[in-house]
């Protein structure tokens, strides 16, 4: 998953919860030396280590039930129930670490960003990324 949240018809501003959530939490591991968003380089690591027939799949996974479709409802709400109950997992270790905040301001914190979560006028996405390769058979062999 690339947890970077967006949306196309205006619904979400900068103010989203989410969207401030991994601005902080980046924000966080850069601060702690460790990288943010590893799989955006899986293709450029394949490619490094010589893997041949690399392919990738995107695809927007909805964050909510706002979709009309019934399927992307379901995959929205499924979405949804996976970063509220990882909110704690997500946040914690960074925002203490990283950012020095205290256990109580992440705990506040992670209440706006439930709440807006929730918000099913706000249509956010994020994107489930996948990326396949091939190890090149060696002939010499």
């Amino acid at each position: 998953m690339r947890w970077q949240y967006n949306c196309e018809d205006g619904t979400m501003d900068s103010e989203y919860g989410p969207l401030k959530m991994m601005e902080l939490v980046e924000r966080a591991l850069e601060a702690m030396n460790i990288e943010f968003a590893p799989a955006q380089k899986h293709i450029a690591r394949l490619t490094d280590a010589g893997f041949a027939n690399i392919g990738q799949l995107e695809r927007k996974v909805p964050v909510g039930r706002w979709p009309k479709a019934q399927v992307l409802k379901t995959m929205g709400h499924f979405c949804r129930e996976i970063v509220i109950r990882g909110l704690d997992a997500v946040m914690l270790g960074p925002l203490t670490r990283g950012l020095g905040w205290s256990k109580d301001e992440v705990e506040q914190f992670a209440w706006s960003v439930r709440r807006d979560l929730m918000n099913s006028s706000i249509h956010s996405y994020v994107y489930f990324q996948a990326c396949w390769a091939q190890k090149p058979l060696d002939v010499a062999a």
